[in-house]
């Protein structure tokens, strides 16, 4: 019995494998049905936006599609909800995706152009017509020189030794020296330079930033949207497709392609929202009681940090501080004014202030008793027929100490 030959002991087991095979349990479903509702789950995340519009509050909804031309599709939420939402381009103020999927790494490079398109990428290539640059978010394109204002490090916050727009492109390096000349090409590990003393090459690795010469803003559609995205890059798209699980972006002269997860906020321009900040006012005093007079200042805190109010934060407003006023020339041309006040987060406990608004001579809304770390307070005002807006900070029992204001989202509605 021990004396069985090899041939036949592997016959043998050649017969039992099946049997072996047939008994196998199958894989359990429990990682595809898992790997499937975390699919299903972020695919619904893709959709999740808080849709604000010219003419409605805030509403929370599941994006169908979006098409600059055509307007937005989107299905109420919560669910159960009946009906669906259609709003077009020019009646969007604009959209945050819900939930914020978080800040994501940033690009070595920022590459701020003529429009207000900040790209936060690395150098791929590029020639004397143009940069290439590389993005995780949709890989590579080419971005003309034509197109650009600067190329700056993203880390480098200290400030430049800047006189103004340049006549001719100006390159600052890493150790002080600024040279002016003309940008003849770029590569992903150097800059070529054509100074009065000639061609020079310049390692990326010295480079803090390039000045572009000045040049006219392109032409651009009357509505476009701006695009934050969650590394801090900043599009302007010509034109727009955005169907649940992909955006289609026209930037640059080219079509790319973006997973709606690296977008924070969709910002209309153009439509018939205009934000305050974007018009400079007729008149604007400050009348401290104390120290010297502060500026206004634009879609900043007065001490030039992050417009927030108890935690909340926008983008968009004005930063003031008491005493101050401000008045709008309106010329009859919108419909609403609103926004959210509050004492910026950055003021002191002793701050305590008033905001009045007033228009055509008349008071339309006033805002009292205002203290550090209340929530924001919304403001909406009718402006039909309206000539001039009325704005003004005062301080209350306190004085002027810490009477830092914010106005989040500040906003004049078309027509």
């Amino acid at each position: 019995m021990h004396a069985r030959s090899l041939p036949a002991v592997v016959a043998a087991l050649w017969c039992l494998a099946p049997r072996f095979v047939a008994a196998a349990p199958p894989d359990p479903p429990a990682a595809t049905t898992q790997a499937d509702a975390i699919t299903q789950r972020d695919a619904a995340d893709a959709r999740r936006i808080r849709l604000f519009t010219a003419d409605d509050p805030p509403a929370d909804a599941l994006i169908e599609s979006w098409d600059r031309a055509t307007g937005l599709l989107a299905r109420p939420l919560p669910t159960d909800r009946e009906g669906t939402l259609s709003v077009a381009s020019r009646d969007l103020d604009r959209i945050l995706l819900l939930p914020d999927h978080g800040r994501r790494r940033s690009g070595p490079w920022t590459f701020t152009s003529r429009d207000g398109e900040a790209i936060r990428a690395d150098v791929a290539g590029g020639n004397a017509e143009v940069v290439l640059v590389r993005h995780p978010a949709w890989g590579e394109t080419p971005i003309p020189f034509d197109r650009l204002a600067a190329i700056r490090r993203t880390s480098d916050a200290q400030p430049l030794d800047d006189p103004g727009p340049p006549s001719r492109d100006r390159v600052w390096l890493s150790n002080g020296d600024v040279l002016t000349g003309v940008v003849a090409g770029i590569s992903s590990a150097e800059l070529r330079f054509t100074a009065d003393a000639g061609e020079q090459s310049l390692p990326l690795d010295i480079v803090r930033a390039v000045r572009l010469a000045d040049a006219a803003p392109s032409q651009r559609p009357a509505l476009s949207v701006l695009l934050h995205l969650a590394d801090g890059s900043t599009l302007r798209a010509d034109d727009l497709e955005w169907e649940p699980d992909r955006i289609n972006v026209a930037m640059f002269g080219r079509s790319v392609r973006l997973d709606p997860s690296w977008l924070s906020q969709a910002e209309v321009v153009g439509g018939r929202r205009v934000w305050l900040g974007e018009i400079a006012p007729e008149a604007y005093e400050s009348l401290p009681v104390l120290g010297p007079a502060w500026p206004l200042a634009v879609d900043r805190g007065a001490t030039g940090r992050a417009l927030r109010v108890a935690g909340e934060t926008a983008r968009r407003g004005l930063g003031l501080h008491a005493a101050c006023r401000l008045r709008y020339r309106l010329n009859k041309e919108y419909a609403r004014f609103r926004c959210s006040v509050g004492i910026a987060d950055d003021a002191g406990p002793l701050a305590d202030a008033s905001v009045r608004f007033g228009v055509d001579g008349r008071g339309a809304a006033a805002v009292e008793g205002l203290r550090h770390r209340q929530s924001p307070r919304p403001v909406s005002i009718d402006l039909a027929g309206a000539d001039a807006l009325l704005i003004e900070v005062d301080a209350a029992a306190n004085g002027d100490v810490h009477d830092r204001v914010n106005l989040l989202d500040a906003a004049l509605i078309r027509r």
